[in-house]
């Protein structure tokens, strides 16, 4: 049935901090600061034993200074399970959106997954219409039902090894992530999410 699926709420933020502007002759020009926010509402259902399908379509909004534009964006996917250990996706991104005069890029992945009681192993293969092909590969390991250890790594960065890390958290509905993302000399990324299961 329609009704029986899963309806998931996500929510992103990401703020820049204060920055130094310059103007066209390189002097200071005095702080500003930037930020991204991103809102998406997710569906998925399971078609049949085998397979699932997700929509999710989302709000962006980018700010920079006193300048801000926003834009929708929709995200298409189907998982096949091979069997009770190996399963195959693929996902489409950012269909038919844009920002401002900019297009958001397009990608289309592909990707498999094997997984035991405790370990997940995954590798993917994607095509943005903005870049070169890349690949990521990484795991996640559960110790026991509450800590999980995770770790990556993603080709074709300009910025940045591609190696990330990441820990996860869970007791009960609720799940606590944190990854660290490094980015050479622009320093660091952590981010930490919080999931409610309803």
């Amino acid at each position: 049935s329609i009704w029986r699926g899963t309806v998931a709420l996500g929510v992103n933020y990401v703020n820049m901090g204060k920055m130094e502007g310059r103007d066209e002759w390189g002097e200071p020009s005095g702080e500003f600061s930037a930020s991204d926010l991103q809102v998406s509402l997710g569906y998925g259902n399971q078609i049949s034993p085998r397979l699932d399908v997700g929509l999710a379509v989302g709000l962006i909004e980018s700010k920079i200074a006193d300048d801000s534009e926003s834009t929708y964006s929709g995200n298409l996917g189907i998982l096949f399970s091979l069997s009770e250990s190996v399963s195959l996706a693929l996902v489409g991104q950012n269909i038919g959106s844009s920002l401002g005069d900019d297009s958001l890029p397009f990608a289309l992945r592909g990707g498999a997954a094997v997984k035991s009681d405790s370990l997940i192993l995954a590798a993917d293969l994607a095509s943005p219409s903005d870049g070169p092909v890349y690949y990521c590969a990484g795991f996640e390991w559960w110790l026991g039902k509450a800590l999980a250890l995770r770790a990556g790594y993603r080709s074709e960065r300009s910025i940045g090894s591609g190696i990330t890390a990441g820990l996860g958290f869970q007791k009960g509905r609720v799940r606590l992530d944190y990854a660290y993302v490094p980015y050479d000399e622009l320093g660091t990324a952590q981010r930490i999410s919080l999931h409610l299961r309803f």
